[in-house]
């Protein structure tokens, strides 16, 4: 048996079992989805699965957006914490936590009292599209998020690109949430979450352009001076 052969065979035999994972991957997020959409008609939550973007990768997307100790940065889904304190430790950014799930709420402002950031770190326990949320967006010049664009990706990216200026910087780990007539304004490649493999950072800017007292059109929205105030446990 040739070497050729063997090698055509086993080329066949990783597509193969590629093909069966991503269906298995497929099944699985159309499942969780359907899910979701069953147990929130009955009025409960469902809690989504808690996976930490990579220290290397969240280095890679903080430069990307070039943030620095006079951003303020607004984490979507943000778990119990992890990106919002390797922001704050790393660049001195203030950064706000939007978390729908109450324990990754509670365990990421126990984490941010222990590390002493409550200053400059807040958690709030709503949803992405909650009044709440559209408030932190009033003070954010930088948006991150890893979050799958089927479960509000590309829903957020068209919400923060309404709400902000075009100097905010919005960046998604991993998932491109548009379509081609909104491309990345730059993709880098970065550590995948999944080990062994590669990934991709994506960056979009604001499209707000506000009304000045005069009638002109500017890009520049006025950010707040500070963080919403939000009860703590």
């Amino acid at each position: 048996m040739s070497t050729s052969f063997l090698s055509a065979a086993a080329s066949r035999t990783a597509d193969v079992a590629m093909t069966k994972r991503l269906a298995t991957a497929q099944l699985a997020a159309r499942a969780f989805i359907k899910k979701r959409a069953a147990v929130a008609a009955e009025g409960r939550g469902l809690q989504s699965p808690l996976v930490n973007t990579p220290v290397l990768a969240l280095k890679d997307c903080f430069a990307l957006a070039s943030l620095g100790p006079n951003d303020v940065l607004v984490d979507f889904g943000s778990g119990t914490g992890a990106a919002l304190l390797a922001a704050a430790k790393s660049t001195g950014c203030r950064a706000i936590g939007i978390e729908i799930e109450h324990a990754k709420v509670k365990q990421s402002r126990d984490d941010i009292d222990a590390c002493g950031l409550s200053d400059r770190v807040t958690v709030i326990e709503a949803d992405f599209f909650s009044e709440d949320a559209k408030v932190a967006l009033q003070s954010a010049t930088v948006i991150f998020g890893f979050v799958c664009p089927t479960l509000g990706g590309s829903k957020l990216l068209k919400l923060c690109q309404s709400l902000l200026p075009p100097e905010a910087r919005i960046v998604s780990y991993c998932f491109n949430w548009a379509g081609p007539d909104n491309a990345a304004d730059t993709t880098i490649d970065t550590i995948n979450w999944i080990r062994g493999r590669p990934a991709k950072a994506y960056l979009w800017h604001g499209k707000c352009r506000l009304i000045s007292a005069s009638g002109a059109t500017t890009g520049t929205a006025q950010i707040a001076a500070t963080a919403p105030t939000v009860a703590t446990d």
